[in-house]
């Protein structure tokens, strides 16, 4: 009985899709970015009359057909197509709904994850440094070592410090944006037991002083181990990411050079994310924020400020206005001596002037005075009779 059955059913089936009508293009909830998009109905079967509706607006029919092949140029949306296939006391229907999306989807941007510290090595103190840096802010960064996880969100670095007994630790840290995720690790051992050998001195004092890695910079300023003209070239000679830059801000230690140095860097226009953050009024602190906040800034940081693209309209008015100020306090500027204005030779007309005529004044008398004798003259010259070059009475 079973053999009987299954052939009839399957003769059934294909008696019944012999005449139906498939919609190859545009396909079931696909979304398109180009604005042609192909329309391709076929059917085995000639069919009396087919007729496509699209949004239901007017039909569009072909008669003793098999279907359509032809384009369709649509605008952003979403659209509904049915089809309709005739024949003698026969139709079918089919319906497709499709999207068109014609804006671009911004790129994913290339990001980087490292990890800093913890090296991979054995540490002799249970006080362990765990420091997560990105070249981008991320949507968020999360790092677990064994038991204990450290997350922070809308953020360019982690910087923590963890208290873990002895043991093996394996640090895990993920980094996400734009639907991408980074995945970093690093193991490492604690073993308090083991005493710390003291730093040898330096063999050659002829050495850079500064030789530590670049992103122990922000701890360097703090305890004061680099000066300002040296971070100020360190910075302009090597492309440091946004993370060790923040730090180096926050300390509240930079000085005028280095300053300059940061406020030189090139700025990144604001990404898809800052631009969200700014729409709902979330303010993300940028270089020339962050030392605007923190700094008493020179009239020469300020000029270098206000020239900032990441300064915010709001900041870029108080540093006119600082700037202002400075200017006053100098006060007017005073020409030195022999830099006054010459006076002018020519006419308006660019006519060569005359030179005036001196006046001349009443004879000088050399110790002559109010009431005096006019042929007075000094001891020693009036007893020798002897009467200097143009002091003779004319």
């Amino acid at each position: 009985m079973r053999k009987t059955i299954m052939p009839i059913i399957f003769m059934i089936l294909l008696v019944a899709m012999a005449g139906a009508l498939e919609v190859k293009s545009p396909e079931q909830n696909a979304t398109y970015n180009e604005s042609i998009i192909p329309l391709i109905v076929e059917s085995n079967e000639t069919y009396n009359e087919i007729i496509y509706y699209l949004d239901y607006e007017e039909p569009i029919r072909c008669f003793n057909c098999t279907g359509f092949n032809e384009t369709l140029n649509l605008t952003e949306g979403k659209y509904t197509l049915i089809v309709e296939g005739l024949k003698e006391n026969e139709t079918v229907n089919e319906s497709v709904e499709f999207y068109v999306n014609l804006t671009k989807p911004e790129e994913p941007r290339n990001f980087t994850l490292e990890i800093a510290k913890p090296e991979n090595k054995t540490y002799n103190c249970s006080f362990i440094p765990v420091i997560v840096e990105s070249n981008e802010t991320l949507e968020n960064i999360t790092v677990y070592v064994n038991n204990y996880m450290l997350d922070c969100k809308n953020c360019s670095y982690i910087n923590e410090t963890l208290n873990l007994s002895d043991g093996k630790y394996v640090l895990n840290a993920t980094g996400s944006l734009d639907n991408i995720t980074r995945i970093v690790s690093i193991a490492f051992t604690v073993n308090t037991t083991i005493e710390e050998k003291p730093e040898e001195p330096p063999k050659n004092e002829t050495e850079p002083r500064f030789t530590l890695g670049l992103q122990h910079l922000p701890q360097a300023v703090e305890r004061g181990e680099i000066n300002d003209s040296e971070l100020a070239k360190i910075i302009r000679e090597n492309k440091l990411n946004p993370g060790i830059i923040n730090r180096l801000i926050k300390t509240g230690k930079l000085g005028e050079e280095s300053i300059d140095a940061i406020l030189e860097t090139q700025f990144n226009p604001p990404g898809i994310l800052r631009k969200v953050l700014g729409f709902f009024g979330l303010r993300t602190s940028t270089y020339a924020t962050l030392i605007h906040e923190n700094y008493n800034l020179t009239e020469g940081n300020l000029q270098n400020l206000v020239t900032r693209e990441d300064l915010p309209s709001n900041a870029a008015e108080q540093v006119k206005q600082q700037l202002q100020e400075k200017t006053a306090q100098r006060g007017p500027q005073v020409t030195p001596p022999g830099l006054a204005k010459k006076e002018e030779t020519k006419t308006a007309s660019g006519e060569e002037k005359e030179p005036q005529e001196l006046q001349r004044g009443p004879p000088i008398v050399v110790g002559a005075q109010n009431g005096d004798d006019e042929n007075w003259l000094p001891p020693g010259l009036a007893k020798q009779g002897k009467v200097p070059p143009g002091l003779a009475r004319r």
